[in-house]
């Protein structure tokens, strides 16, 4: 079951992460550098590095930067979030926070279902949690207390929940009602998270949010691929290995191998959907993330029952 979880998401949502996440790196090179990339370019160049990191093993060291880039994007946040609070929204909300008629409108559904499915995060993410607390044993020699492994994955879920509340009301008081619409490509899209951030905090602050944005995204980015290659590393091992008492004699090649191909099908999904011309106005960047965080959002409660049970 989790196996045929894996193979239904792993594509669509490491390739609507490393498009959002190719969009960020843009705005990136555009701010530091003042120059401009396509969203080809910086899938390409992101792809390339995210698999040269996991390929040579250096996820560790990046794992702790990126903590100290997420203090900084999680201060930056919270200003924002107080700030855009005290400066209030465009426009008065048309209607109360519960009305379930306005949620359950047939036009409106989709785009509910799709906000649901990584909000705060996706499930799969807790059998990685899982996977990397193995990894971290296995390098550090100290097996963690089931109470301290999760706290740690508590600690980190209750953090992203408290995320998703501040980028809606961000949304909600910077975006709704100015009569724009949200931006249809990836960099532009993530010029426009950006320039929320501004708009509450001063111009000043882009150089400090345009780096930290792109290093979450990339980090995420990163861990998305690790986490997928894993699984499908240990689904390998579970289903074909384990009853016959063979052990896999190259782990590296199998995971080497699992990033190589989520990487070349994510690049291709995402070229169909975002970069090439004859269909990307037919599907779009928009088409793509609904797909990744629908699909998110119909697995979430068969993984959550399995967490439930084995926990």
């Amino acid at each position: 079951l989790y196996a045929g979880i894996t193979l239904l998401t792993m594509f669509f949502v490491t390739s609507a992460v490393v498009v959002v996440t190719s969009g960020f790196m843009s705005n990136f090179i555009g701010i530091i550098f003042g120059i401009k990339v396509s969203g080809l370019a910086s899938s390409i160049l992101l792809l390339a590095i995210c698999f040269s990191i996991l390929a040579a093993g250096k996820y560790k060291i990046l794992d702790s930067l990126i903590k100290v880039i997420g203090g900084v994007l999680l201060v930056s946040t919270l200003m924002a979030f107080f700030l855009s609070l005290s400066k209030g929204g465009n426009a008065p909300l048309e209607t109360n926070w519960f009305d379930l008629d306005m949620i359950f409108h047939k036009n409106n559904i989709g785009f509910v279902i799709a906000l649901m499915g990584w909000m705060p995060t996706a499930l799969d993410l807790s059998a990685w949690n899982s996977l990397w607390t193995i990894a971290r044993v296995k390098q550090t020699g100290y097996k963690p207390k089931l109470k301290e492994t999760l706290f740690d994955f508590n600690f980190g879920y209750l953090i992203s929940a408290l995320l998703a509340i501040c980028f809606v009301t961000l949304g909600a008081n910077l975006m709704y009602g100015t009569g724009e619409e949200l931006p249809v490509g990836s960099g532009s899209f993530a010029a426009k998270v950006v320039e929320m951030y501004t708009s509450s905090i001063g111009d000043w602050s882009k150089w400090i949010i345009g780096p930290a944005a792109f290093s979450i995204m990339f980090g995420t980015a990163v861990a998305v691929m690790d986490g997928y290659a894993r699984a499908s590393e240990r689904i390998i091992e579970l289903l074909y290995l384990e009853d016959k008492n063979i052990e896999l004699e190259n782990r590296k090649k199998e995971y080497v191998i699992s990033i190589s191909i989520l990487s070349i099908v994510s690049f291709f999904i995402g070229y169909f959907y975002v970069f090439n011309s004859e269909t990307a106005d037919i599907n779009g960047f928009k088409g793509l993330v609904d797909i990744a965080t629908t699909t998110s959002f119909i697995v979430a409660p068969i993984i959550a029952v399995i967490n439930f049970i084995l926990v």
